[in-house]
């Protein structure tokens, strides 16, 4: 295998794996440009693992292994025995699934952090998965979340851009064409406007 220029040291490398394995959230800190990085790093980590556990696989033929691991898995014992760099085979899948799943989602952002004040959009997404009480009520929910946002001044566009922003971004099933209701006033906020500002304001602990 053709190893990639990296533009980081291996050794950073590893450092920034073992900071997003004991804290997943810390991959949001890292750059696209480090991501890819590390992504690269994992591929050529993971070769060289492969290639030990393929060794031991040919040469080890007597190796006393765990019962669990008999019959034939015999190469899951390696993968979760052999490390390099720190970390095991299996560990290298799992980080790599980890940061491949986030560039995605960091790609399906981009185009409605436009729509949102400085960590608006991340405000949204917090308040979408905390905020479970209108699960059920999708458009109720999401009206819910336009007003709060639009009072904490964190959303620059129109109800209907949020709108559309909603019916794309979270593929929301239901005819979602106009809110529920337009005003913080209305009873139907007030019930939740509690609720919601402490959601809000642990997630402002997080930035």
């Amino acid at each position: 295998m053709d190893k990639q220029t990296l533009k980081t040291s291996s050794y950073k490398l590893t450092d920034y794996l073992k900071e997003i394995n004991e804290n997943p959230e810390r991959i949001n800190k890292c750059s696209t440009a480090l991501k890819k990085d590390l992504l690269i790093h994992i591929e050529n980590e993971s070769f060289r693992l492969l290639n030990k556990i393929n060794s031991l696989l040919i040469t080890a033929t007597d190796y006393p292994y765990p019962k669990e691991y008999l019959p034939n898995k015999e190469f899951d014992y390696w993968a979760n025995t052999i490390r390099v760099g720190f970390f095991n085979y299996n560990d290298y899948l799992r980080l790599e699934k980890h940061i491949s799943e986030n560039i995605q989602i960091v790609k399906k952002k981009k185009p409605f952090q436009e729509f949102f004040y400085k960590n608006g959009l991340e405000a949204f997404d917090y308040l979408d998965e905390n905020f479970t009480d209108k699960d059920k009520f999708p458009t109720a929910k999401y009206t819910l979340l336009y007003i709060f946002l639009n009072e904490q001044k964190l959303i620059k566009t129109t109800a209907q851009g949020y709108l559309m922003f909603v019916k794309q971004y979270k593929e929301i099933k239901p005819k979602f064409s106009r809110l529920n209701f337009e005003h913080k006033h209305d009873k139907r906020y007030k019930k939740f406007e509690r609720e919601l500002t402490e959601l809000y304001n642990l997630f402002s602990k997080t930035q």
